[in-house]
């Protein structure tokens, strides 16, 4: 209020429509929605699948523990969103090396937070689960609770790799490669390996957690095999530039 260059002043007299903007906007905006819609579909099929092969007292002990698996999610996605803003400043800027940057520290940083939740929820898995079981009053669910809890860390310990990819891709512009990544990750080999595991091969609800498991490793790594290959382009790309 006082110097009065801490705020944006909008006047939309210098307003010029430019429907390019708005193609950009929603290219990247479009496609970040869907992948919500994705995470729905994923989240019933799950509840489906669990429902056939263990019932809805196991329904009820996964959705506490996908509480837990989302906190532990919270970090890449706080650091992701940021590194939209800084990865997609150095593309404009085709500035490879502060894009290489963001890449690397946005991974490192997002796996370490994440290990270190992920620790804390396996150690202290039978304490937060009769927190979180106190009214129901019943053991068996509680030492339930702490066993899947203890399972699913592992859901979430590689993710860092695969958040990165896809708000990378957001970044440059590339909404649709990033709907993708999370296409293949949530849809594709979700719930075709819980399905795989536990209705196939039989493994009842351990194959559905275990499926989970190796869809969410092997979707994190092969999106940050593409994010790795995209950077290798943009670096022959920017040194193309550079030479001309």
């Amino acid at each position: 209020m006082i110097k009065k260059d801490t705020f944006l002043k909008l006047n939309f007299n210098n307003y010029r429509r430019n429907f390019q903007i708005y193609k950009d906007i929603l290219w990247v905006g479009l496609p970040a929605s869907c992948e919500e819609v994705i995470y729905s579909i994923v989240g019933i099929c799950f509840n489906y699948l669990i429902m056939m092969t263990a019932g809805t007292t196991e329904v009820a002990i996964f959705t506490v523990v996908w509480r837990f698996v989302s906190i532990a999610f919270l970090p890449c996605m706080g650091i992701g969103i940021s590194t939209v803003t800084v990865s997609g400043v150095a593309y404009g800027a085709r500035n490879i090396q502060n894009f290489r940057i963001s890449l690397n520290y946005s991974t490192l940083l997002s796996l370490i937070i994440t290990a270190i939740v992920c620790a804390i929820f396996f150690v202290f898995a039978y304490p937060i689960s009769h927190a979180f079981n106190f009214i129901s009053g019943n053991p068996a669910m509680i030492t339930r609770t702490a066993e899947v809890l203890r399972i699913m860390v592992f859901y979430n310990l590689f993710v860092s790799f695969g958040a990165t990819a896809v708000y990378v891709y957001q970044a440059v512009g590339s909404g649709f490669k990033s709907m993708s990544l999370t296409l293949l990750r949530e849809i594709i080999l979700s719930v075709g390996l819980a399905y795989l595991f536990a209705i196939v091969f039989r493994w009842r609800i351990f194959g559905i957690y275990f499926g989970a498991i190796v869809r969410m490793i092997l979707g994190c790594f092969i999106g940050f095999i593409c994010i790795v290959i995209f950077e290798e382009k943009f670096r022959k790309e920017v040194e193309s530039l550079l030479k001309s």
